[in-house]
Protein backbone atom coordinates (compact mmCIF):
# COMPACT_ATOMS: atom_id res chain seq x y z
CA UNK A 1 0.00 0.00 0.00
CA UNK A 2 1.74 3.13 -0.82
CA UNK A 3 0.49 6.54 -1.85
CA UNK A 4 0.18 7.23 -5.40
CA UNK A 5 -0.21 11.14 -7.32
CA UNK A 6 -0.41 9.62 -11.12
CA UNK A 7 -2.52 10.12 -13.59
CA UNK A 8 -5.53 7.50 -14.38
CA UNK A 9 -3.17 4.53 -15.52
CA UNK A 10 -5.65 2.81 -17.54
CA UNK A 11 -4.89 -1.18 -18.94
CA UNK A 12 -3.22 -1.23 -22.13
CA UNK A 13 -6.05 -1.89 -24.07
CA UNK A 14 -8.17 0.94 -22.64
CA UNK A 15 -5.06 3.29 -22.03
CA UNK A 16 -4.74 2.73 -26.31
CA UNK A 17 -8.35 3.85 -26.69
CA UNK A 18 -8.89 6.81 -24.36
CA UNK A 19 -5.48 8.02 -26.19
CA UNK A 20 -7.32 7.44 -29.61
CA UNK A 21 -10.30 9.26 -28.55
CA UNK A 22 -8.88 12.11 -26.99
CA UNK A 23 -5.74 12.68 -30.22
CA UNK A 24 -8.77 12.39 -32.34
CA UNK A 25 -10.50 15.53 -30.08
CA UNK A 26 -7.18 17.28 -30.18
CA UNK A 27 -6.18 17.12 -33.86
CA UNK A 28 -9.82 17.27 -34.75
CA UNK A 29 -10.14 20.62 -37.66
CA UNK A 30 -7.71 23.14 -37.92
CA UNK A 31 -8.40 26.13 -35.74
CA UNK A 32 -8.80 28.86 -36.53
CA UNK A 33 -4.91 30.13 -35.67
CA UNK A 34 -4.21 27.76 -37.96
CA UNK A 35 -5.95 28.87 -40.91
CA UNK A 36 -3.29 30.88 -42.47
CA UNK A 37 -1.03 27.42 -42.68
CA UNK A 38 -0.95 25.86 -45.95
CA UNK A 39 -3.65 23.34 -45.68
CA UNK A 40 -1.52 20.90 -47.87
CA UNK A 41 1.39 20.79 -45.73
CA UNK A 42 -0.98 19.26 -42.77
CA UNK A 43 -3.23 17.03 -45.02
CA UNK A 44 -0.92 13.83 -45.11
CA UNK A 45 0.34 14.33 -41.71
CA UNK A 46 -3.59 14.33 -41.13
CA UNK A 47 -4.15 10.96 -43.32
CA UNK A 48 -1.17 9.33 -41.41
CA UNK A 49 -3.21 10.48 -37.94
CA UNK A 50 -6.21 8.91 -38.72
CA UNK A 51 -4.46 5.50 -39.47
CA UNK A 52 -2.63 5.57 -36.58
CA UNK A 53 0.91 5.54 -38.37
CA UNK A 54 2.36 7.00 -35.82
CA UNK A 55 6.02 6.75 -36.59
CA UNK A 56 5.54 7.87 -40.03
CA UNK A 57 3.58 11.02 -38.31
CA UNK A 58 6.72 11.65 -36.61
CA UNK A 59 8.81 11.97 -39.63
CA UNK A 60 6.19 13.60 -41.43
CA UNK A 61 5.64 16.11 -38.72
CA UNK A 62 9.44 16.14 -38.21
CA UNK A 63 10.03 17.77 -41.84
CA UNK A 64 7.40 19.72 -41.72
CA UNK A 65 8.89 21.06 -38.95
CA UNK A 66 12.03 21.84 -40.08
CA UNK A 67 10.28 23.92 -43.17
CA UNK A 68 8.38 26.29 -40.70
CA UNK A 69 8.60 25.47 -37.12
CA UNK A 70 5.71 28.14 -36.27
CA UNK A 71 3.13 25.38 -37.20
CA UNK A 72 0.48 24.53 -34.78
CA UNK A 73 -0.93 21.78 -36.40
CA UNK A 74 2.00 19.70 -36.95
CA UNK A 75 3.44 20.55 -33.43
CA UNK A 76 0.15 18.90 -32.02
CA UNK A 77 0.02 15.97 -34.35
CA UNK A 78 3.48 15.10 -33.49
CA UNK A 79 2.72 15.48 -30.28
CA UNK A 80 0.05 12.97 -30.57
CA UNK A 81 2.60 10.85 -32.42
CA UNK A 82 5.28 10.73 -29.95
CA UNK A 83 2.61 10.67 -27.30
CA UNK A 84 0.74 7.24 -28.68
CA UNK A 85 4.75 5.98 -29.22
CA UNK A 86 5.56 6.30 -25.51
CA UNK A 87 7.67 9.35 -25.67
CA UNK A 88 6.26 11.82 -22.85
CA UNK A 89 8.80 13.97 -22.80
CA UNK A 90 8.42 14.32 -26.63
CA UNK A 91 4.29 15.27 -25.91
CA UNK A 92 4.65 17.23 -23.39
CA UNK A 93 7.42 19.69 -25.19
CA UNK A 94 5.51 19.59 -28.48
CA UNK A 95 2.00 20.40 -26.64
CA UNK A 96 4.30 23.51 -24.85
CA UNK A 97 5.12 24.68 -28.50
CA UNK A 98 1.18 24.60 -29.28
CA UNK A 99 0.88 26.70 -26.31
CA UNK A 100 3.38 28.97 -27.15
CA UNK A 101 2.25 29.93 -30.19
CA UNK A 102 -1.35 29.11 -29.70
CA UNK A 103 -1.86 30.33 -25.93
CA UNK A 104 -5.72 30.21 -25.91
CA UNK A 105 -5.82 26.63 -27.20
CA UNK A 106 -7.35 25.27 -24.02
CA UNK A 107 -7.13 21.42 -25.13
CA UNK A 108 -3.42 21.67 -25.24
CA UNK A 109 -2.74 23.05 -21.83
CA UNK A 110 -5.48 19.56 -21.29
CA UNK A 111 -3.45 17.37 -23.10
CA UNK A 112 0.35 19.01 -21.52
CA UNK A 113 -1.44 18.22 -17.83
CA UNK A 114 -2.34 14.91 -18.65
CA UNK A 115 1.27 13.87 -19.50
CA UNK A 116 2.44 15.41 -16.30
CA UNK A 117 -0.18 13.50 -14.30
CA UNK A 118 1.19 10.75 -15.60
CA UNK A 119 4.59 11.20 -14.93
CA UNK A 120 3.59 11.73 -11.38
CA UNK A 121 3.75 15.88 -11.78
CA UNK A 122 0.68 16.11 -10.00
CA UNK A 123 1.02 20.14 -8.92
CA UNK A 124 2.21 21.26 -12.83
CA UNK A 125 -0.82 19.10 -13.83
CA UNK A 126 -3.19 21.18 -11.69
CA UNK A 127 -1.59 24.60 -12.72
CA UNK A 128 -2.41 23.61 -16.12
CA UNK A 129 -6.07 22.46 -15.53
CA UNK A 130 -6.27 26.10 -14.15
CA UNK A 131 -5.10 27.38 -16.92
CA UNK A 132 -7.47 25.16 -18.89
CA UNK A 133 -10.47 26.35 -17.14
CA UNK A 134 -9.39 30.28 -17.28
CA UNK A 135 -9.88 29.64 -20.92
CA UNK A 136 -12.77 27.43 -20.58
CA UNK A 137 -14.47 28.15 -16.99
CA UNK A 138 -17.67 26.30 -18.39
CA UNK A 139 -16.08 23.40 -19.04
CA UNK A 140 -17.87 20.68 -16.80
CA UNK A 141 -15.21 17.99 -17.29
CA UNK A 142 -12.60 19.97 -17.08
CA UNK A 143 -13.77 20.93 -13.37
CA UNK A 144 -14.11 17.67 -12.62
CA UNK A 145 -10.44 16.11 -13.94
CA UNK A 146 -9.04 19.04 -11.81
CA UNK A 147 -10.97 17.77 -8.65
CA UNK A 148 -9.87 14.48 -8.81
CA UNK A 149 -6.43 15.88 -9.14
CA UNK A 150 -6.52 17.53 -6.12
CA UNK A 151 -8.20 14.33 -4.56
CA UNK A 152 -5.68 12.19 -5.10
CA UNK A 153 -3.26 15.70 -3.55
CA UNK A 154 -5.28 15.30 -0.86
CA UNK A 155 -6.83 18.88 -0.91
CA UNK A 156 -10.23 17.97 0.15
CA UNK A 157 -11.92 20.99 -0.13
CA UNK A 158 -10.33 22.41 -3.24
CA UNK A 159 -11.68 18.76 -4.59
CA UNK A 160 -14.61 19.22 -3.01
CA UNK A 161 -14.91 22.69 -4.94
CA UNK A 162 -14.22 21.74 -8.09
CA UNK A 163 -16.56 18.84 -7.81
CA UNK A 164 -19.44 21.01 -7.29
CA UNK A 165 -19.12 23.75 -9.80
CA UNK A 166 -18.72 20.46 -12.38
CA UNK A 167 -22.13 19.18 -10.95
CA UNK A 168 -23.72 23.20 -11.24
CA UNK A 169 -22.33 22.91 -14.88
CA UNK A 170 -23.52 19.29 -15.67
CA UNK A 171 -25.94 18.46 -13.10
CA UNK A 172 -26.67 15.08 -15.44
CA UNK A 173 -23.85 13.30 -14.40
CA UNK A 174 -23.46 10.68 -12.38
CA UNK A 175 -19.83 10.21 -11.87
CA UNK A 176 -19.61 14.24 -10.78
CA UNK A 177 -22.30 14.04 -8.38
CA UNK A 178 -21.00 10.66 -7.10
CA UNK A 179 -17.59 11.85 -6.45
CA UNK A 180 -19.28 14.49 -4.55
CA UNK A 181 -21.22 13.29 -2.05
CA UNK A 182 -18.52 10.85 -1.37
CA UNK A 183 -15.76 13.00 -0.30
CA UNK A 184 -18.81 14.97 1.66
CA UNK A 185 -19.10 12.29 3.55
CA UNK A 186 -15.36 11.79 3.86
CA UNK A 187 -14.93 15.05 5.08
CA UNK A 188 -17.62 14.39 8.18
CA UNK A 189 -15.93 11.92 9.25
CA UNK A 190 -15.27 12.81 12.70
CA UNK A 191 -11.39 12.97 13.46
CA UNK A 192 -10.35 12.32 10.30
CA UNK A 193 -6.50 13.15 9.28
CA UNK A 194 -5.23 12.69 5.58
CA UNK A 195 -2.58 11.76 5.44
CA UNK A 196 0.09 9.83 2.67
CA UNK A 197 1.67 6.79 3.20
CA UNK A 198 5.29 6.49 2.63
CA UNK A 199 5.76 10.49 2.36
CA UNK A 200 6.56 12.42 5.13
CA UNK A 201 3.79 13.89 6.71
CA UNK A 202 4.84 17.29 8.47
CA UNK A 203 3.52 18.17 11.81
CA UNK A 204 0.96 15.22 12.31
CA UNK A 205 3.24 13.48 14.95
CA UNK A 206 1.17 10.00 12.93
CA UNK A 207 2.51 6.75 12.53
CA UNK A 208 0.86 5.34 9.47
CA UNK A 209 -1.09 2.15 9.87
CA UNK A 210 0.19 -1.16 9.07
CA UNK A 211 -2.17 -4.12 6.61
CA UNK A 212 -2.49 -7.31 9.30
CA UNK A 213 -5.00 -8.90 6.53
CA UNK A 214 -4.65 -7.83 3.16
CA UNK A 215 -6.13 -10.55 0.53
CA UNK A 216 -5.99 -9.63 -3.42
CA UNK A 217 -8.99 -8.93 -5.54
CA UNK A 218 -9.48 -11.40 -8.13
CA UNK A 219 -9.75 -11.36 -11.93
CA UNK A 220 -13.52 -10.27 -13.32
CA UNK A 221 -14.13 -12.51 -16.00
CA UNK A 222 -14.48 -10.01 -18.39
CA UNK A 223 -11.26 -8.21 -17.66
CA UNK A 224 -9.88 -11.80 -17.82
CA UNK A 225 -10.96 -12.85 -21.64
CA UNK A 226 -10.35 -9.08 -22.59
CA UNK A 227 -6.39 -9.79 -20.90
CA UNK A 228 -6.91 -6.16 -19.09
CA UNK A 229 -4.30 -5.24 -16.99
CA UNK A 230 -3.89 -1.70 -14.94
CA UNK A 231 -4.03 0.35 -11.74
CA UNK A 232 -6.92 1.28 -9.75
CA UNK A 233 -7.13 4.06 -6.90
CA UNK A 234 -8.59 3.98 -3.89
CA UNK A 235 -9.30 6.41 -1.27
CA UNK A 236 -9.69 4.94 2.05
CA UNK A 237 -10.78 5.87 5.39
CA UNK A 238 -9.43 3.39 8.06
CA UNK A 239 -11.20 3.93 11.22
CA UNK A 240 -9.08 4.00 14.39
CA UNK A 241 -9.98 0.88 15.08
CA UNK A 242 -7.88 -1.01 12.08
CA UNK A 243 -11.15 -1.66 10.11
CA UNK A 244 -12.36 0.14 6.88
CA UNK A 245 -14.74 2.53 7.69
CA UNK A 246 -15.07 3.79 3.03
CA UNK A 247 -13.82 3.51 -0.21
CA UNK A 248 -13.93 5.20 -2.86
CA UNK A 249 -12.90 4.71 -6.42
CA UNK A 250 -10.36 8.09 -7.66
CA UNK A 251 -8.75 5.47 -10.60
CA UNK A 252 -11.19 3.43 -12.46
CA UNK A 253 -10.66 0.26 -14.49
CA UNK A 254 -13.57 -2.12 -16.21
CA UNK A 255 -16.22 -2.47 -13.54
CA UNK A 256 -15.78 -5.91 -12.47
CA UNK A 257 -12.32 -5.00 -11.76
CA UNK A 258 -13.63 -2.08 -9.31
CA UNK A 259 -15.87 -4.16 -7.97
CA UNK A 260 -13.91 -6.97 -6.74
CA UNK A 261 -11.20 -4.35 -5.92
CA UNK A 262 -13.39 -2.36 -3.32
CA UNK A 263 -15.18 -5.62 -2.44
CA UNK A 264 -11.54 -6.84 -1.02
CA UNK A 265 -10.02 -3.92 0.40
CA UNK A 266 -13.64 -3.62 2.44
CA UNK A 267 -12.11 -6.91 4.17
CA UNK A 268 -9.02 -5.80 5.02
CA UNK A 269 -7.74 -4.68 8.65
CA UNK A 270 -4.73 -2.82 9.78
CA UNK A 271 -3.09 -1.86 13.15
CA UNK A 272 -4.31 1.46 12.91
CA UNK A 273 -2.28 4.72 12.63
CA UNK A 274 -1.61 6.58 15.93
CA UNK A 275 -0.91 10.30 16.95
CA UNK A 276 1.65 10.05 19.95
CA UNK A 277 0.14 6.00 20.40
CA UNK A 278 -3.76 6.99 20.33
CA UNK A 279 -5.60 5.48 17.63
CA UNK A 280 -6.91 7.91 15.03
CA UNK A 281 -8.65 7.29 11.83
CA UNK A 282 -6.95 8.38 8.10
CA UNK A 283 -7.65 9.05 4.86
CA UNK A 284 -5.36 7.21 2.42
CA UNK A 285 -4.60 6.58 -1.28
CA UNK A 286 -4.64 2.99 -1.73
CA UNK A 287 -3.19 1.44 -5.21
CA UNK A 288 -4.57 -1.75 -6.57
CA UNK A 289 -2.57 -3.53 -9.19
CA UNK A 290 -4.15 -6.06 -11.97
CA UNK A 291 -1.54 -7.93 -13.90
CA UNK A 292 -2.03 -11.77 -15.50
CA UNK A 293 1.60 -12.34 -15.70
Amino acid sequence: MRSVLSRYDTPMKLRGLVLLAFAFLLAGPLSKACEGEPQKQTEYALELYKKGKWEELEKECRELLTEDPNLVEAHRLLGLALERQGDQDGGLAEYRAVIRLQPQNDKAYIAAANILSQKGEVDAAIAEYRAAIELKPGDAQYHFQLGLLLDRNSDLRGALEEYRVAGQLDPNKREISAMYEGLVKELQYPGLVPIKIGKTNPGSNISEPVPTYRPNPGYSEGARRDKLQGTLLLAVIIAADGSIASVRVLKGLEPGLERNAVKAVQSWRFKPAARNGVPVPVRVLIEVKFTLF
